[in-house]
């Protein structure tokens, strides 16, 4: 294998590393609903006009608690996270585009 070759391998995987590493500290600043106790997540929805969660390692998104907060066409999708103590119904759900479902646009 050529020296250009090796530097691209590992290019791409300090590339893929640093990724990773800038999702985990981005998810280290925002709420996690798994240390939070259900009432606490609806909360936090119910208060904010759009609110980014953590659900998982590596895994978030934004959640809303009325559909003034989404843009244009969209609706809200309910949505259940996992919280402390069970799954949680968050009380509002995430923005989504019915156009775009199953492909049509």
């Amino acid at each position: 294998m050529s020296g250009h070759m090796k530097a691209g391998i590992g290019g791409v995987a300090l590339a893929a590393a640093l990724l990773l590493s800038g999702v985990a500290q981005a998810q280290q600043g925002m709420p996690n609903t798994r240390t939070m106790s259900c009432p606490q997540v609806q909360s936090l929805v119910a208060r904010s006009p759009g609110v980014v969660l953590a659900t998982g390692p590596n895994t978030f998104d934004r959640y809303v608690s009325n559909v003034r907060f989404c843009a244009g066409s969209e609706q809200i999708k309910p949505e259940w996270v996992p919280s402390k103590d069970g799954t949680c119904y968050v009380g509002g759900g995430t923005c989504w585009d019915p156009s775009t479902f199953y492909g049509n646009r």
